[in-house]
């Protein structure tokens, strides 16, 4: 499968007002694509189109215009692939139709969107002809892969009518990627092929233990055959401080049929970040794990206090970004286990 992408949220850097795209931005832009190209990376940028603080009116000329200039303007700055983000919608109340316009002209929010989005399109084929990759991030874009309400069902009915060459993402349905569910997605918007967006570290950055223990796992071995691109959501700077989770995923996505998540885990952790470190990690995961899990008073005493002594001796061994990383963690699940045992003692 391609793996050789990377997704750059532009919408959200300039906190959704594309009018703060400055020369700042585009030197900062232009420094990354000229660093993707140099290790053969397809940078792709997402906007998010509705987000911004003005009600989106997907109807309206202006509102088709004002994106399709932010696009040649990114374009200018050196990117050829796009992606528009429609997704959590529902976080900024803005998962219906909201304006008197739009109301009068559609439906539904699949309507709006696949309208609005077929407007652009036509445009970017126009302008720069057929060899752009555009992908699409749905509303509904993880499950689906079961019994659906009529609300996602209109939604999807409606997105059908995209043009067939618009790649559309899905995250996989509770943490889990596979063939039947892909073809599921797949049956459900019309599509032929799927862009995977994969948010397998996402989903585990907060637990120290599968940070240190982070193999991919639930993703089917034939998943390439629905697959046009998969785009692994790794977590950034803090989040993933032993570089594992990009050896992780090519080492999956370079032979899919022969993955074995078991049998890679301590090699990859050991290369990325030696065995030391890797065992340290590990032994601190398992820790905070059986800590945060214990409901007997006086085993959660003796893990407050192990965690005390963690705290100290790995201060030594792990590499200060790391350790400081953990350490909050630590402090968290102590302070939640004392809250406990107070609490117990007042009654």
């Amino acid at each position: 499968m391609k793996y050789n992408y990377s997704l750059t949220e532009i919408s959200r850097s300039i906190k959704w007002d594309i009018s703060q795209f400055d020369d700042n931005c585009i030197k900062r832009n232009k420094d990354y694509i000229d660093g993707c190209n140099k290790y053969f990376i397809t940078p792709v940028a997402e906007i998010s189109p509705g987000w911004e603080k003005e009600i989106p009116c997907w109807s309206d000329d202006k509102f088709v215009d004002k994106w399709f200039g932010f696009i040649e303007k990114l374009y200018n700055v050196g990117y050829r692939d796009f992606c528009f983000g429609f997704d959590d919608f529902q976080n900024i109340g803005r998962n219906k139709l909201l304006t008197e316009k739009d109301k009068g002209f559609f439906k539904n929010l699949g309507e709006a969107q696949c309208h609005f989005l077929t407007r652009i399109y036509n445009k970017i084929r126009s302008k720069y002809g057929k060899n752009m990759k555009i992908f699409v991030i749905y509303h509904y874009y993880s499950g689906c892969t079961g019994e659906i309400s009529k609300e996602i069902s209109d939604y999807m009915e409606a997105m059908k009518k995209l043009p067939d060459d618009v790649l559309i993402f899905w995250t996989g349905s509770e943490d889990r990627i596979d063939e039947k569910g892909a073809a599921a997605y797949l049956n459900l918007s019309g599509k032929k092929r799927l862009a995977i967006f994969d948010n397998w570290y996402a989903e585990s950055e907060r637990t120290p233990e599968l940070l240190a223990f982070p193999p991919i796992n639930d993703r089917s071995n034939g998943l390439y055959k629905l697959t046009e691109a998969y785009f692994l959501n790794v977590p950034i700077f803090d989040r993933e401080l032993i570089g594992t989770a990009p050896i992780v995923g090519a080492e999956y996505l370079w032979n899919t049929e022969k993955y074995d998540p078991a049998g890679i885990a301590p090699w990859i952790i050991e290369r990325a970040a030696g065995m030391n470190t890797y065992c340290e990690i590990y032994k601190i995961g398992t820790l905070l794990r059986d800590a945060a899990g214990s409901i007997d008073d006086k085993k959660r005493q003796q893990y407050i206090n192990s965690i005390k002594t963690e705290k100290n001796a790995s201060k030594q061994l792990l590499p200060a970004p790391l350790y400081g990383m953990l350490a909050k963690e630590m402090d968290r699940i102590m302070e939640n286990l004392e809250s406990i045992q107070n609490s117990n003692t007042k009654k």
